[in-house]
């Protein structure tokens, strides 16, 4: 099991008077989970503010009410297809076409940066299977990015975009992915990454 809070969602949590903590421990409880041991909460005081149900442990209505706001917006996302992939690398190009004036760029006369779509496909696939990455969106807002940041650095300074996604077992792709909050942020680059000059 696995869920994200992004930043609204945490503090939506805190103003309930709970932290971070007590509603993993509500939300874990909702999944039946009974070896709670690992969440540093307190079961009788959540039983005290009206979370639990003092005894038997069960959620009150106030609990899955607010388990309910919080998780609906959060639950873990649907595996991606292999449409979802194709649909990334469409908007690649379109984003390439918008930096650039054209559907390639090539480096030092001889590199194409953007992979073809089925080599693209198959190696962010198999990145994503291998390190359980299901968010399409924030797959698709990574990848921008980092041609956002390519074109800032006016190509000098990136991996091609198949090194990028992986390369002698190293996903910088992962990396960032996991440093972000999801959104279309060029700040979401490593400072590695920035300093990293073509990688061929």
């Amino acid at each position: 099991m696995k869920i994200e809070l992004d930043i609204a969602k945490i503090h939506e949590i805190k103003k309930n008077g709970l932290g971070i903590e007590d509603f993993l421990y509500l939300w874990l409880t909702s999944k039946g989970v009974q070896d709670l041991v690992v969440v540093s909460a307190d079961p009788v005081l959540l039983s005290t503010n009206g979370w639990l149900y003092g005894g038997s442990w069960g959620l009150t209505n106030k609990a899955k009410l607010l388990i309910s706001s919080i998780i609906s917006k959060v639950e873990e996302p649907k595996d991606i297809r292999k449409s979802d992939y194709e649909a990334i690398y469409v908007k690649l190009i379109d984003r390439m076409v918008k930096l650039t004036g054209k559907k390639q760029k090539v480096i030092d006369n001889k590199y194409s940066f953007l992979p073809n779509k089925q080599d693209f496909v198959s190696r962010l696939e198999s990145v994503c299977k291998k390190y359980g990455l299901k968010d399409a969106k924030k797959i698709e807002n990574t990848l921008l990015n980092y041609l956002d940041h390519c074109k800032k650095s006016n190509w000098k300074y990136c991996k091609l975009l198949n090194y990028y996604i992986l390369k002698d077992g190293v996903s910088t792709f992962v990396t960032d992915y996991e440093c972000s909050m999801g959104d279309n942020n060029n700040d979401t680059i490593t400072t590695e990454e920035r300093n990293q000059h073509f990688d061929l």
